[in-house]
């Protein structure tokens, strides 16, 4: 609770939420803290990963939704517009529709490690592994439940969903779509023509210097390859690479 009373405090010294406000949220903490706990008398039956996706974006939403984090929940709500937030990641993770051409990746509980090489001739297809070597310029979709990911090589199209874990990208790509919760991302690349476009709820982004502002995207050059998607209460970094 001392860490939470912590956060509490600094939003009203940050001036993002009043003094009543605080006051609200620290008896709201309290009595969910006082609050009984059920016992479990079922048999705990091993989790999949999309019994564990659905739990961990729940108990983020409804994070989000309770009034200790209801800062961070009006901007969402400003941010992403004023639908439901629980919808915005209705499909997080969910890769039913992978393009022929492409690697799905769902891994639950543990760090996940994708490379390339000229000589791999793995597939197309959906993957559980958490060590893979796909080939040149591939089209990857990875999503994560407790665990980080890291990327080495080129790829054309990436597409990553995290919950409560870190992302390291090195390498070449043309798209980097990002939705993590939780997390920081780290992308290491060519800076040329490199346009960023990345929401983000309780975070900032730290890029090299070079860039020039349009709105809320960073540019470098012409723009053209692409990194964006939303990041919530985590951070994003764009390094030379």
């Amino acid at each position: 609770m001392a860490e939470e009373l912590r956060r509490i405090l600094k939003m009203v010294e940050e001036g993002r939420i009043s003094a009543e406000e605080a006051e609200r949220l620290i008896r709201a903490l309290q009595d969910t803290r006082l609050a009984p706990r059920e016992v479990k008398t079922k048999v705990q039956t091993p989790r999949t990963f999309e019994d564990s996706l659905e739990k961990a974006i729940s108990n983020f939403v409804q994070s989000i939704l309770n009034s200790v984090f209801n800062t961070v929940g009006r901007q969402l709500s400003t941010a992403l517009g004023e639908e439901n937030v629980g919808e915005v990641f209705k499909g997080f993770g969910k890769w039913e529709n992978l393009p022929e051409n492409a690697y799905g990746i769902n891994v639950l509980d543990g760090d996940v490690h994708i490379n390339t090489s000229p000589d791999s001739h793995l597939p197309p297809g959906q993957y559980s592994e958490k060590e893979l070597t796909l080939p040149e310029n591939a089209d990857v979709f990875v999503a994560v439940v407790d665990g980080n990911i890291s990327l080495d090589g080129n790829f054309s199209d990436i597409r990553i969903h995290i919950v409560d874990g870190n992302m390291r990208l090195k390498g070449h790509f043309e798209t980097l779509s990002l939705n993590i919760v939780d997390g920081d991302a780290h992308v290491h690349t060519d800076l040329n023509d490199l346009c960023v476009d990345v929401n983000q709820i309780d975070g900032k982004t730290v890029a090299e210097p070079g860039y020039r502002l349009e709105g809320t995207k960073l540019i470098y050059g012409e723009g053209k390859r692409k990194v964006r998607g939303t990041i919530v209460s985590g951070d994003l970094y764009i390094h030379p690479l």
